[in-house]
């Protein structure tokens, strides 16, 4: 969550500002506008709304980012028009077409095509991570090796 601390904090405070100057209700969902255990799956409302598919490492692909997103929330009851036109697919991403990068690079082997078979053995997991220097190190090489989204 340091990440989220440093960087992400400080604009989601200003984006609840805003909304609330606006006279309308904004509170972030979870810890950091990111869902606790039990919340809304941010990842199947990203597919939902558009704004990618899922991967074989069953993270949302964006077209130009790739898995490099990560997704908060908020609730408000500001009128919000969605910029995007709501789709839900669950087809084969053609960006992973003849792909398996991610699913060779799992280190305890959890991924399978379009599914994690354990998500409790996944080293990116809190309760699972390595620490380095006191900071937890989440494994990400599905991640981190994924060459949706990266330029050419």
């Amino acid at each position: 969550m340091y990440c989220f601390e440093k960087y992400v904090n400080p604009r989601l405070e200003s984006l609840l500002s805003f909304i609330r100057d606006k006279g309308f209700s904004a509170e972030p969902v979870g810890r950091y506008g990111y869902p606790l255990e039990g919340e809304s799956n941010l990842k199947i409302e990203a597919i939902r709304m558009g704004l990618g598919k899922r991967g074989k490492n069953t993270v949302v692909l964006h077209p130009e980012y790739g898995p490099r997103l990560r997704f908060m929330a908020l609730i408000t009851n500001a009128p919000l028009v969605p910029a995007v036109a709501p789709i839900l697919t669950e087809e084969e991403n053609p960006v992973c077409s003849g792909c398996s990068i991610c699913l060779d690079a799992c280190p305890v082997g959890v991924l399978e095509s379009y599914c994690m078979i354990d998500p409790s053995r996944c080293l990116s997991d809190s309760d699972r991570m390595p620490e380095e220097n006191g900071r937890l190190i989440p494994c990400d090489k599905c991640l981190k090796l994924c060459p949706a989204g990266r330029s050419k």
